[in-house]
């Protein structure tokens, strides 16, 4: 299972449509993601470019969402232009894309959630 980041749907209301709603809530197994990382917890006490290295080297595999969207500019008096803009990210709360880490999801019902 993944999960779809919103905006990389086709259609905007397609995720109207969907039964559950991603909060982004998340719980992590330390051990385990600093495995991924090639790392222990004595490494977090060490050097900055090792750690930076790490960070770059798993910032590589993970998925990247690029959306494009417009956006207003405003400027003097009440005048506007709109730009195409493209916005590119990678969620780093989800890992689900990497097949080196255990990911789970609880479902929720969306009536349960919003209480």
């Amino acid at each position: 299972m993944r999960l779809l980041e919103g905006l990389a749907q086709p259609r905007e209301e397609d995720e109207l449509k969907l039964s559950y709603y991603n909060s982004m809530t998340t719980w992590i197994g330390i051990d385990p993601l600093l495995k991924l990382f090639g790392l222990t917890r004595a490494h977090l006490q060490g050097d900055d470019a090792l750690l930076a290295e790490a960070v770059r080297n798993v910032a590589n595999r993970m998925p990247t969402y690029v959306t494009i969207k417009d956006v207003k500019y405003r400027w003097g008096h009440g005048q506007e232009d709109i730009y195409p803009v493209a916005q590119v990210e990678k969620l780093w709360s989800d890992m689900s894309g990497l097949k080196d880490i255990q990911c789970g999801y609880l479902a929720v019902p969306v009536s349960a959630a919003s209480r």
